[in-house]
């Protein structure tokens, strides 16, 4: 197990290039592309509006142990020959 934790803007964007050349193989895939979404609306600014928090808290609340949603299309790219 590895935990990776980021600072910077560019500390996070080297980590989203990265995990999105090799994707996690698990639910925390799903967690990742939620994350680079909070970090898109957080670059942009718009949450600082009340429907950009609104979409901040919806979707913190959908990672992790609060998922309840899940889509494996992601692991099809393990299995291709």
């Amino acid at each position: 197990m590895y935990e990776v934790r980021t600072s910077k803007k560019s500390s996070s964007e080297k980590l989203i290039a990265y995990l999105s050349k090799y994707p996690l193989f698990s639910s925390k895939h799903q967690d990742f592309l939620s994350w680079g979404e909070i970090h898109k609306i957080r670059l942009s600014k718009i949450h600082k509006t009340l429907d950009g928090t609104k979409r901040l808290i919806l979707l913190k609340n959908s990672m992790n142990t609060l998922r309840t949603q899940y889509n494996w299309d992601s692991l099809n790219r393990f299995y291709t020959i």
